[in-house]
Parts: C-alpha cells; structure tokens; sequence
C-alpha cells in the first residue's frame, strides 16, 4: 500500500534560510563576511533601498514558486536576514 502524502508541502526554516541568504547574496553584498551572509546584519546598514528589497524578494519568490505572493517590502519591516527568513517561513504556514 502506498504511503499518504500530505495535500501541503511545507518547507523548513532550513530551506527558506538557504533562499533567503541566495537572494541577499546577491542584492547585498556588503552583508557577506568570508563568503557567507551575516544572517543578524543590518540590511539597512548595507544601503538597503527599494531596488535591493524588491531584487531580495522577487529572487525568494522565484527559487520558492511564490512570484507576487510575498510582500516586497518586507526587507524594510524585517531588516535582518533571519527577520526576513521567520516572515516568509510564517507566509509559507498561511498557504
């Protein structure tokens, strides 16, 4: 008999970690230290403006199959890259 699988594919905080450093990766560079994005950086710091949030975003919205469901001013609302995972990691447990 074959497994259920359930109706809903729900990512980790893991996963959305991984997209979220992705996209800011290449919107922010300045928040990259050794390779690596400081996950408790200040995006506002890192001259964060409205083309890096909407190019963070749109990427996230991408890579997770979510074009035009996340709200692209998030960044300015969460601005730390684990504030941005914890949103979208909750806007995914809404769907």
């Amino acid at each position: 008999m074959a497994a259920d699988v359930p109706g809903e594919f729900k990512l980790s905080a893991t996963a959305v970690a991984e997209c979220v450093r992705y996209a800011i990766k290449t919107a922010l560079p300045g928040v990259v230290v050794d390779g690596e994005v400081d996950m408790d950086a200040d995006l506002t710091a890192a001259d964060l403006d409205s083309l890096a949030a909407l190019a963070i975003m749109t990427a996230i919205e991408d890579r997770l199959g979510l074009v035009g469901q996340l709200d692209v001013t998030a960044p300015f609302r969460y601005p730390t890259p684990v504030g941005i995972v914890g949103y979208v990691h909750d806007e995914l447990g809404r769907r």
